[in-house]
């Protein structure tokens, strides 16, 4: 007698899964450098010349503004200085100087959180004062903004 051969049971496909949901539960505010992983592969020298760089810039800027240029012209991938070099040329009103870094710094590392965000203070600033087109550069973001 011949075997019968089972017939293959169908399957319903798989439906995709619900999105997984993430709840944040706590954050902490701070003033202190924020660990970039960047930096963990540069020489210790540099990483503590950083860290002493991230006070001067805001309580000795006219003297931490050369050791930051020289430090982006050596490392121009370590993006938290020339949010250094901002703060420090904001704080000796050299406000061009300022926004051009800024701007410098997000066109280097378009995503870089702090970079979007000073831009973005940058442009709230111009465009509160005047009527222009605020966009990043490269563009994206563009959005007309009118003086209240």
């Amino acid at each position: 007698m011949a075997k019968r051969r089972k017939k293959p049971k169908k399957v319903a496909p798989r439906t995709r899964r619900d999105p997984q949901v993430v709840l944040l539960l706590e954050y902490d505010i701070t003033y202190e450098p924020i660990d970039d992983p960047e930096q963990d592969r540069l020489p210790g020298v540099v990483r503590e010349q950083i860290q002493r760089l991230h006070e001067g810039s805001q309580s000795r800027p006219r003297e931490a503004i050369p050791d930051l240029i020289d430090l982006i012209g050596r490392y121009p991938d370590v993006r938290v200085l020339y949010n250094y070099l901002a703060v420090a040329y904001s704080l000796t009103r050299q406000d061009a100087k300022a926004e051009e870094t800024i701007r410098e710094n997000l066109r280097r590392h378009p995503d870089y959180l702090f970079a979007r965000l000073n831009y973005a203070e940058t442009c709230q600033a111009d465009c509160t004062s005047s009527d222009r087109w605020c966009s990043t550069p490269g563009g994206g973001y563009d959005q007309r903004r009118r003086a209240a």
